[in-house]
C-alpha cells in the first residue's frame, strides 16, 4: 500500500482543480500531461512519477514501483519528475526553471 507522505513541499495554485492541496501529493501516472503541465507552469510540485511502460498489471506495477523506489524516493521529497522506461529512470528537479 503507498501511504500519504506530508512533505511539506509548496504549493502549486494553478495545478489540477485545486480541490486539494498539492504540497504532499505525488503522482504517478502513465499519462505525459501531468509532467507537460508542470513544465508549462514550472510549478514547485506535485513530485510526479510517469511509467512509459505499457502492459502492466497491479501487481507487476507495485514491483516495478517497489524496485525503484529507494532511488527516486529522495528526490521527490524535494520535487522531481520521473520518467520510468523499459530502458531506464530519468529524473529532473522541479521547478524545472528555477528563479
Amino acid at each position: 500500500m503507498i501511504k500519504h507522505l506530508p512533505w511539506g513541499r509548496r504549493d502549486c495554485h494553478s495545478f489540477g482543480s485545486g480541490a486539494a492541496p498539492i504540497s504532499s501529493r505525488l503522482v504517478i501516472t502513465l499519462d505525459s500531461d501531468f509532467h507537460t503541465i508542470l513544465a508549462l507552469t514550472n510549478a514547485a510540485g506535485p513530485s510526479v512519477i510517469r511509467i512509459r511502460w505499457e502492459g502492466l498489471r497491479g501487481p507487476d506495477l507495485a514491483l516495478l514501483i517497489k524496485e525503484f523506489w529507494p532511488r527516486v524516493e529522495p528526490r521527490l521529497k524535494q520535487g522531481a519528475l520521473v520518467s520510468v522506461s523499459d530502458s531506464g529512470i530519468r529524473i529532473r528537479n522541479i521547478p524545472l526553471f528555477p528563479a
